[in-house]
């Protein structure tokens, strides 16, 4: 199911968070895009791969293993050395468990 994003103005988002802000429940979540995330010092999803969870998942399962590339291959058919990102939902699904 393909949702098209909707946009507000600055008028009506701030209007909204007014609101929201005034109620007793205050918790609400913004999503932001990647440039946002990365300008404010989280790493990037081809960073969070290749640097940090294919090492994490390669320790849990194949400690012997000490090629990473060669083993991001081989436990998932779409990982590209070049485009680690690609492979980001199926790394967090093996490594989280979700």
């Amino acid at each position: 199911m393909s949702m098209a994003l909707r946009r507000i103005s600055a008028e009506v988002f701030a209007r909204r968070l007014r609101v929201m802000t005034q109620g007793t429940d205050k918790r609400f979540a913004i999503f932001l895009g990647a440039g946002c995330s990365v300008s404010s010092g989280i790493p990037a999803a081809g960073d969070l791969v290749k640097g940090q969870w294919l090492p994490r998942l390669r320790e849990v399962c194949a400690p012997e293993c000490k090629d990473l590339d060669t083993w991001a291959k081989e436990q998932f058919k779409d990982f590209d050395p070049e485009n680690p990102a690609a492979v980001y939902g199926a790394v967090m699904e093996k490594l989280f468990l979700i």
